[in-house]
């Protein structure tokens, strides 16, 4: 049962991209974008309704499907066909009949949300408030979750974070990932809408009512006041019994010590290609540390947002050609685009964990340098070898290591973009900009 968030995700979101790209009859659907999309109070549609925009705020009714995306999707209404939404922020305070298929950073069931089947949802943060009610099951897979509606069919997902105070029935099987000891930061991010502060790992509140079995998958024990009238049942997240050699084969130590004097050679690599841009890049972080954490904070929580919405839109533009019987080029069209998608990807996981180290490690090492050596901190060969050790070293400390390796991402990952950002307003300058 054991994933990783980013299989788990798109387990979650498949159902999403399979409704929203399913040809539906050409006479029952309206399309409405622009900045900001309303369908007013008294307004009442007697079609399936796709609709795109900045923002998009349903208060009247939909007698359809809604499929929407944009940078905020709030539904006040009613709709009597199926809810799917993918964005920033996705608000539900009115009425879904049928089921609810949403994907973004922020999800929101708020206190008059009432649900009539299924809700499936993929994304970073998934509240459920007291008051609301889900007719079905609750399936999530994303960061946290915290469910203090009423949830009639049973909770299912996989998650670091799982807070529940509301009423489940029928039986549940989650997997939660995160250690107790991990800080609540989620309301600490930027979002349209406020995040939960959730704790790592599975609590229980006091007001909770769990009328069934709850299996959860977990290293750690369920924390709460719930815990003692809940019926729960806990699993080790590998039932299998390991044998001691088996586990000295396992044991990251040998792998992460080949990781970093690899990075050792790219970094003394990239000092003889690039001198003069690893030194720029070094010096923005040296100079410019917090604004460089802020920056690669945004960008690190905005690029699944970006993708979601990218891949949301190439779902739009396929269903939309073939409505148009061109199917063949809808199919070049998502082929083409969830390629450049998955080079993105590929993009950010290579930068953030080989570039972003190096960058971060040449800072680190000049000063670490200047203390002892001044002299010996302004090259560039001794200071990338110091600092990648230093920060090798520092990544081995439990709990101060996580903080290192969020560090090296935010700093990199913001030095990077900042780069980036210079060569969309000079293309001209070249590479050694």
């Amino acid at each position: 049962m054991k994933r990783n968030c980013a299989s788990s995700f798109t387990f979650s979101l498949a159902p999403f991209l399979a409704l929203l790209l399913a040809p539906q009859p050409a006479a029952a659907i309206e399309f409405r974008a622009g900045q900001d999309v309303v369908v007013g109070l008294d307004e009442v549609i007697f079609d399936d309704l796709y609709a795109a925009g900045e923002t998009v705020v349903v208060d009247g009714t939909v007698e359809g499907d809604l499929v929407a995306t944009g940078r905020e999707v709030t539904l006040n209404g009613r709709v009597t066909g199926d809810l799917i939404a993918a964005a920033q922020a996705v608000v539900v305070h009115g009425e879904v009949e049928d089921d609810v298929r949403i994907a973004g950073m922020a999800l929101l069931l708020g206190p008059s949300a009432v649900v009539g089947d299924d809700v499936v949802a993929a994304g970073f943060s998934l509240e459920s408030a007291a008051g609301g009610s889900t007719g079905g099951a609750l399936l999530f897979s994303g960061f946290q979750a915290l469910v203090a509606g009423d949830v009639g069919g049973g909770l299912r997902g996989s998650m670091a974070a799982l807070e529940i105070r509301g009423r489940i029935r029928g039986d549940s099987e989650v997997e939660v990932e995160g250690d107790p000891g991990t800080p609540a930061f989620a309301q600490f991010l930027p979002s349209p809408v406020p995040l939960p502060a959730v704790a790592g790992g599975l609590t229980i509140g006091e007001e909770a009512r769990i009328e069934g079995r709850l299996e959860y998958v977990s290293a750690n024990e369920a924390r709460g006041p719930g815990t003692a009238s809940a019926n729960l049942a806990r699993r080790e997240p590998s039932a299998r019994p390991v044998e001691a050699g088996e586990a000295a084969r396992r044991s990251p130590w040998p792998g992460r010590l080949f990781k970093w004097l690899g990075l050792i050679v790219l970094g003394l690599l990239l000092v003889w290609w690039t001198p003069g841009w690893l030194g720029r890049r070094s010096a923005e972080i040296d100079g410019r540390p917090l604004a460089m954490a802020g920056l690669g904070l945004v960008g690190v929580a905005a690029l699944p947002v970006g993708i979601l919405l990218v891949v949301v839109a190439l779902g739009f533009v396929a269903a939309f050609l073939g409505l148009v019987k061109l199917g063949k080029l809808a199919a070049l069209t998502l082929v083409v685009g969830l390629a450049a998608v998955g080079l993105l990807v590929l993009l950010f996981w290579l930068s953030s964990a080989y570039l972003a180290p190096v960058l971060v490690g040449l800072c680190a090492g000049r000063w670490a340098l200047s203390r002892v050596a001044a002299d010996r901190a302004r090259g560039l060969v001794l200071p990338v070898v110091v600092g990648l050790v230093l920060l090798a070293l520092l990544r081995f400390v439990p709990f101060l290591g996580f903080l290192v390796a969020v560090a090296i991402l935010l700093l990199g990952w913001g030095t990077i973009l900042v780069w980036l950002w210079q060569r969309l307003r000079r293309p001209s300058a070249g590479a050694s900009t």
